[in-house]
């Protein structure tokens, strides 16, 4: 079985269209989903499946057994119910709900990368305190040309001071 394309050219799609078991002596039924914005509506007697025929090898009897028809109504109700909720394909719910996915995401990730950064900083700054500060490159050459002229400056108010 195959849809009709005059129905997928107004949106409407079928599913679960396929082959059907040889012998088969059921219902026949598929979901339509419309996936346009306008309603559609399908009336009893009105073709939305094509069916081709093929021959081929005989099947077993136990695969021609089929259901009733208040059986398989059934079971197309409960499957529509539970399978196809009432969100399904809906496209807005779906991309809020991508959006939201996303944005906890890059939530949880911030804190990691924020507490992680938070982390090192409080490291780096615990580790300061034990290291003594560097001293500056050519420091220790000023340090002693201070200290001699220190002694230069001593020596001559030394020698002022003599009686």
């Amino acid at each position: 079985m195959t849809y009709k394309t005059t129905l997928t050219r107004v949106g409407i799609w079928a599913l679960t269209v396929g082959i059907v078991d040889p012998g088969w002596n059921g219902p026949i039924g598929t979901t339509l989903l419309n996936f346009s914005r306008n309603d559609y509506t399908v009336h009893a007697g009105d073709q939305f499946l094509r069916v081709s025929f093929f021959e081929h090898d005989p099947v077993p009897d136990k695969l021609r057994r089929a259901p009733s028809l208040g059986e398989y109504n059934k079971g197309i109700q409960r499957l529509a119910a539970s399978v196809f909720p009432s969100t399904f394909l809906n496209s807005d719910e779906i991309a809020g709900s991508a959006g939201n996915a996303v944005l906890d995401r890059i939530r949880k990730e911030a804190l990691v990368w924020i507490g992680g950064i938070a982390l090192i900083f409080t490291l780096i700054q615990f580790g300061a305190r034990f290291v003594p500060p560097a001293e500056p490159a050519g420091l220790s050459q000023v340090s002693a040309q201070v200290e001699r002229l220190q002694a230069d400056l001593d020596n001559m108010k030394a020698r002022l001071n003599q009686p």
